[in-house]
């Protein structure tokens, strides 16, 4: 029998434990539905110019990260590094996704856990409830980005998910 239960990492505050934990199981199990994905789902896609695997995996590594460092490290994002480098070519609001970089599918992952891994040590010792966006309408905790790096990852992960059923269906 499998037993599921969410693992809180000791080193963080619990309110970020479960938020990070909460975030694992959602990446875990999108990740799990992707059986059987041949390196050309990387870049397959429903119409010209709109979502595909990879180029949704380089998002949300390049959001997750650019988040933390911009609003907990208070830093611009690495633009140098392979997530940072797609999305300055990326137009998210008007759906324009370029070609994602010619890897195989595991290399996508890999780097979406890599970029998680660093995201969770930058975590360790951080209060939760510290204001670590401002901006005229609103204050921002770190509870609150982290909570909305769950809801991008499940998001996304849901859209890879499909892709993935139609792929399969329509190639």
């Amino acid at each position: 029998m499998i037993h599921y239960a969410l693992e809180l990492n000791a080193e963080l505050d619990v309110q970020i434990a479960l938020l990070i934990a909460t975030m694992q199981d959602g990446t875990r199990e999108w990740q799990e539905e992707l059986t059987d994905c041949p390196d050309e789902f990387v870049s397959w896609r429903l119409y010209p110019g709109g979502h595909c695997a990879g180029g949704l995996i380089m998002h949300m590594a390049s959001c997750e990260r650019g988040w933390i460092d911009r609003y907990l490290l208070g830093q611009e994002r690495d633009n140098e590094e392979d997530a940072g480098s797609y999305t300055l070519k990326l137009d998210v609001d008007n759906g324009d996704w370029p070609e994602p970089p010619a890897k195989p599918f595991s290399w996508y992952l890999e780097l979406y856990a890599r970029h998680r891994a660093r995201t969770i040590q930058l975590l360790v010792g951080q209060d939760p409830n510290q204001v670590v966006a401002k901006d005229p309408r609103a204050d921002h905790t770190l509870s609150w980005i982290v909570g909305h790096l769950v809801q991008h990852d499940s998001y996304h992960g849901g859209q890879i998910v499909m892709l993935q059923e139609a792929w399969k269906r329509l190639r």
